[in-house]
Formats: structure tokens, sequence, C-alpha cells
């Protein structure tokens, strides 16, 4: 199976909450980012991406998309229509990874358990990332296609959620299987590829449970050949992975 990244806009953050405060005043612009995996007997997107710029930048960050990087435009691109796409697993639900769910009518959405309890009633810092002092969450437009799990589920042969809190509490990265080994959609669990390649791995500020994020580094560690992070810009060096 190959792994496609879809470049879905570019939000300006202050670099220091990707990194536990190195290069705290440091801006860098970070990618939205989904994921198609195709070569199965579905096609799988992860995630769906933010809203539009004028949302973000009023409720959240600086973002810039052009027409080209919404998610229906950037699945058209690959002669894929929304309505064509059967499965759908939200790596957790902050804004930025299941605000389009409900452009996805026609599939079920995976999501952990532990992520939509938490959802509902987070911590006051949360919040904002789950848009529940905004009214109603995203991920509600699209409630009824929902499919809860638990734990590390294989979704179709070769394509497993897996389990990685820590960030959230139902944080889950997806591991696929290609023929150069386990490629594996880490998300915000490992945002930058500078996360990953330090030693220890570093966090980023954003967290529910700090010692989760160590243990999930952990996880990733045991069943990754190779880890695609969650806002890095370097993803788009290649088209698909492997």
């Amino acid at each position: 199976m190959k792994v496609i990244p879809l470049h879905l806009g570019s939000m300006t953050v202050d670099k220091s909450g990707l990194t536990s405060v190195r290069d705290a005043g440091t801006k860098i612009d970070i990618p939205v980012v989904a994921w198609l995996i195709e070569g199965g007997k579905e096609w799988v997107l992860v995630d769906t991406g933010a809203g539009d710029p004028e949302w973000s930048r009023k409720y959240h960050n600086p973002m810039v998309r052009t027409e080209e990087q919404r998610i229906d435009r950037a699945l058209e691109s690959l002669g894929i229509s929304p309505k064509e796409i059967r499965i759908v697993i939200n790596t957790h639900l902050h804004w930025d990874h299941c605000f389009n769910n409900h452009l996805f009518e026609n599939a079920v959405i995976y999501v952990q358990r532990e992520e939509l309890a938490y959802a509902a009633d987070p911590l006051p810092r949360d919040r904002r990332y789950y848009e529940t002092d905004l009214g109603a969450p995203p991920y509600l437009k699209a409630a009824d296609n929902i499919r809860e799990i638990e734990g590390d589920v294989e979704i179709i042969p070769g394509v497993w959620a897996v389990h990685i809190p820590g960030h959230t509490p139902g944080m889950q990265g997806v591991a696929v299987e290609t023929v150069s080994g386990t490629c594996f959609i880490a998300s915000d669990a490992v945002a930058l590829w500078e996360n990953w390649e330090a030693d220890p791995p570093v966090p980023g500020q954003i967290y529910v449970d700090l010692r989760q994020v160590y243990r999930s580094f952990e996880k990733i560690r045991r069943l990754a050949d190779f880890v695609l992070p969650g806002h890095d810009p370097r993803i788009f060096d290649k088209k698909c992975y492997p």
C-alpha cells in the first residue's frame, strides 16, 4: 500500500508549541495534512483537515489555503470524489483534524472511544482545540457516521488504528503495511521530524498526560519502520510513501 499526503493549507504558529518551549518566539508555517491510503480493498482517508482560513484566523491561528487545497479539491485532483471514500480515521478530534468529516457522507468514521468521551467534556484549557466553547464541535456534524473503537484495531487488512494516548486521551496513529515496511502516520503525537529525531524524542506542548506521551513514543518505535509526522513541511518533498 501507499500513503499519499494531502496539503490542506498552512497555519502560522509559534514553534515552541511543537517543541517543548524550544525556539520560543520563532514563527513557522506548518501544513494541515490529511493522508490517503491506497492499495487496499478500500481507500482509507486519515483526518479531514481544518476549517477555512477566515475561521482559523478568527478562532485559532493565521492560515492560508488555496481553493486547490480544500480537501474535496485535493481528492478530486487524484480522481476521487468524497462520496467514494468509505473509510475515514480521525487521529483525534481537534478542530484541524476533523473539521470536514461531514463531506464524507458515505464513510464510516473511526474514532477511539476515549477520544469521544473527552471531546464531550474536555478540560478548560482544551476546549478551544475541540471547539466546545464555540458551540457544537465540528465532529458532531457527522456524528451518525462515527464508529467507536477501543485500542488497536485492524481497519482493513494491512491498516491498523493504533491507540497512542498522551496528546489527547484517544489519540491514535495509523500503521500501514507497505513494501518498505510499516509506515506510521503519527499525527500530532509527533508534530515534526525533529521531534522524533531527538534522543529522547521531544513532545509538543499540548498534551493531557506527559507520561503517556513518552509511553506512546516507545510504542511507535516498536511498531514503525518509518514515521510520518503530523505537521512537518518536508512531508511534501515526496508525493507518496514509500
